[in-house]
């Protein structure tokens, strides 16, 4: 029995959640970075080579240590395939 367009998107809800590529990308680069607390300056969605793929680049500031003295400019993107993320890199470093 085929499911309808409906009960597809709850399902992939439930399993993937509801989060946007824009989150999941945040969230990597936190887990990424975790002695530092990221906030997002700037983003930017683009769809790849096919419907299937999409880009998203942030750039942020990561603020590091307890006193949050230190403030880093940082950028990262990341690349999903069919949902997945298939790559994260930085393309501002955190390491000073």
């Amino acid at each position: 029995m085929m499911d309808s367009v409906e009960d597809k998107t709850l399902n992939a809800k439930e399993a993937v959640g509801t989060a946007s590529y824009i989150d999941r990308c945040t969230e990597f680069a936190q887990k990424a970075y975790p002695e530092a607390v990221i906030k997002i300056a700037d983003k930017h969605f683009a769809i790849g080579d096919s419907m299937d793929q999409a880009i998203v680049d942030i750039a942020a500031t990561a603020t590091v240590g307890a006193d949050a003295k230190m403030v880093r400019q940082v950028a990262a993107q990341c690349r999903f395939d069919n949902g997945i993320i298939v790559d994260f890199h930085w393309t501002k470093s955190p390491v000073g």
